[in-house]
């Protein structure tokens, strides 16, 4: 059988969809129907957990009778550091001034705290003490090596 030149030159239909199909309508109130009830499960929501507030401050009273008596507690040291800049701030300050500064360390041994560049001077001018020298020396001289066997091969396993 065969085909008719009409036939053959003919195209075939595009695909299309129907206009029946698709209810534009119907989708259009689904999604308004759905935001009023989404608004208004809101507006419930809201008013519930407002009477919820209300009820808790209304109702708010100390559970632990022995905790409002005791007061306020501390942990045991140590503790968190509240302000920790300047409490680093007021330590270098107190190392600052012991550098810098005169107090005394022992009063009754007579030791005093000078500036540390006064202290290094000092000791530049005076010298660091120095060790007697001993009359023998305090390490054991090392041990001697014994030369290695002639009578083996360079490259022989010890013990054969």
């Amino acid at each position: 059988m065969s085909l008719t030149e009409s036939q053959q030159t003919q195209q075939p239909p595009m695909p299309h969809h129907e206009e029946g199909d698709i209810y534009f309508g119907a989708i259009f109130k689904f999604v308004i129907y759905l935001a009023i009830f989404v608004a208004i499960v809101q507006v419930f929501t809201f008013y519930v957990m407002r009477s919820i507030d209300n009820r808790m401050v209304a109702n708010q009273e100390i559970r632990y009778p022995l905790l409002a008596e005791q007061g306020e507690r501390l942990p045991p040291a140590p503790r968190l550091q509240t302000l920790p800049k300047e409490e680093l701030a007021a330590l270098r300050e107190a190392w600052r001034r012991d550098l810098e500064g005169y107090s005394w360390v022992d009063k009754s041994a007579g030791t005093v705290r000078m500036p540390i560049e006064l202290a290094m001077r000092r000791v530049l001018e005076r010298g660091l003490p120095a060790r007697a020298a001993e009359s023998s020396p305090a390490t054991p001289a090392p041990a001697t090596l014994r030369p290695p066997d002639a009578t083996k091969p360079a490259g022989a396993p010890a013990g054969r």
